[in-house]
């Protein structure tokens, strides 16, 4: 919506105006507009959250694309007297006859700011000014502003000389809003900005492939048959008056793939909208529940759920009281609606029994363990593309690295990298290189190097050979 130069205020036109006086270039605007005093006209307030902005904007630029519909914006801009306003008035404050608002405005230019709309993209949004509406029902004037305090709220003042005009573009609106929501169809983080306030970022969608997730036969068969397998059979399911909505624990030690496996997910899940938390931020949850239930299908992603059993709430929210919320919000969830919800944690046996005594919140637990022999191979060949490996005795890397994660195997070979002497040539990797990074990373001095790769506390740390070898 490209700004049109805003008209020129016009004097008085009856003896039942206000005083000329009193009269101000943007009432006489309105004035015109409406045709009629806009005091006399009541306000109709529709107020969203902060991240709705981009929103609003979308639905308003479809209601504002509408057939036989004529707009212009104009901007509010504070007076030499007043100077630059921080915090919107209302467009009652403003048209008020008695309020030292009234004339500390003029007509300008709105403000436009550009917001994301997508990873990578963005586009304007109207952050201060006033819409004139004219369609064959006809005229509206639509005030947005922000309330900066307390929570930064997006406002909308309607003006309409009759009020069903104000009522029926505010339902009208909402309904575009839905339908052109830029949030469908994306991966969403939902997170804190740098003030602390609530946030939803745009992410860009992984790609992978299945040859790319490292399991356990079957593992990852019975994952897709849990998430994607249900959605593809949702008109089926829907006929025979089967729910859609479904609950999947991962469970395991850290770095053994559980993150991994649900990026291969997400990536495969492209017409769903992807809603992501971790533990820190799920004080927010009633949110999250709100959004996938608006913009069905989705997935719902909480990872690390554990932490909120622990003392890491939101001011004012006890740990308990999260687990709750968390479990209402998957109760709440509308048993048609097509919503996966995704949850993983590291330490299963703190929600075991909370989630035991609310049954049908989460219908599926799959454990995603460390890596068997075979397992260790596959993630040798998958971290190991771009690398020559050159390994004669593949067994015993096979062999010391019994009871570690996968995350263990990448950082391994990141190390082996490092020890190849700089060359222009391609990166060869040996059993020297290999055998030195284990002899650090499995190094019974350092206990703490293993756990923070993921390596069970027993593993093998051996200095030289096989288990058994001194």
């Amino acid at each position: 919506m490209a700004p049109e130069p805003a008209p020129s205020a016009r004097g008085s036109e009856g003896a039942d105006q206000v005083p000329r006086a009193e009269e101000t270039p943007f009432r006489a605007l309105l004035r015109k507009h409406l045709g009629t005093d806009p005091n006399d006209v009541p306000v109709l307030t529709e107020r969203f959250e902060p991240w709705e902005h981009i929103v609003v904007q979308s639905g308003l630029n479809a209601y504002l694309a509408g057939n036989d519909r004529a707009h212009q914006a104009v901007g509010l801009i504070g007076s030499a007297a007043g100077g630059s306003f921080h915090v919107h008035p209302t467009l009652a404050q403003i048209l008020a006859p008695a309020s030292a608002l009234s004339g500390a405005f003029e007509v300008g230019a709105p403000d436009w700011a550009s917001v994301p709309t997508g990873a990578g993209r963005s586009a304007p949004c109207l952050q201060q000014g006033v819409l004139l509406i004219t369609d064959p029902s006809g005229t509206l004037a639509v005030y947005l502003r922000q309330e900066v305090f307390p929570l930064r709220r997006v406002c909308l003042d309607v003006l309409a000389p009759e009020p069903e005009s104000a009522a029926g573009f505010a339902a009208e609106l909402r309904r575009l809003m839905s339908e052109n929501n830029p949030y469908r169809r994306q991966v969403l983080r939902l997170t804190q900005d740098e003030n602390h306030y609530f946030s939803v970022r745009f992410v860009p969608r992984p790609t992978f492939e299945g040859q790319e997730v490292v399991l356990p036969p079957g593992i990852l068969e019975l994952i897709e048959e849990h998430t994607i397998g249900i959605g593809l059979q949702r008109d089926r399911l829907l006929a025979a008056g089967r729910h859609l909505k479904r609950g999947l624990l991962l469970w395991g030690p850290p770095g053994t793939g559980k993150t991994h496996t649900i990026k291969y997910l997400i990536s495969r899940l492209s017409e769903y909208t992807i809603i992501e938390m971790v533990g820190s931020q799920l004080g927010y949850i009633g949110i999250a529940g709100a959004l996938a239930r608006s913009l069905a299908p989705a997935v719902l992603v909480l990872e690390d759920v554990d932490l909120i059993a622990e003392d890491r709430g939101m001011p004012g929210q006890s740990p308990r009281r999260l687990l709750f919320d968390l479990l209402d919000m998957l109760d709440g969830l509308d048993e048609d609606a097509d919503v996966v919800s995704v949850l993983t944690t590291n330490r299963p046996e703190i929600l075991e029994t909370a989630i035991a005594a609310r049954p049908g919140r989460i219908d599926r637990a799959i454990e995603v363990p460390l890596p068997d022999a075979e397992g260790r191979r596959r993630l040798l060949d998958l971290y190991g593309r771009g690398l020559h490996l050159q390994v004669e005795d593949l067994d015993e890397v096979i062999c010391r690295t019994d009871g570690v994660s996968p995350s263990f195997i990448k950082e391994m070979l990141r190390q082996a990298v490092l020890r190849v002497a700089p060359d222009d040539g391609p990166v060869v990797v040996t059993d020297s290189e290999l055998k030195a990074v284990l002899d650090v990373l499995l190094d019974p001095a350092n206990p703490l190097t293993r756990l923070l790769l993921g390596a069970k506390p027993e593993a093998p740390a051996m200095a030289h050979g096989r288990p058994g070898h001194t």
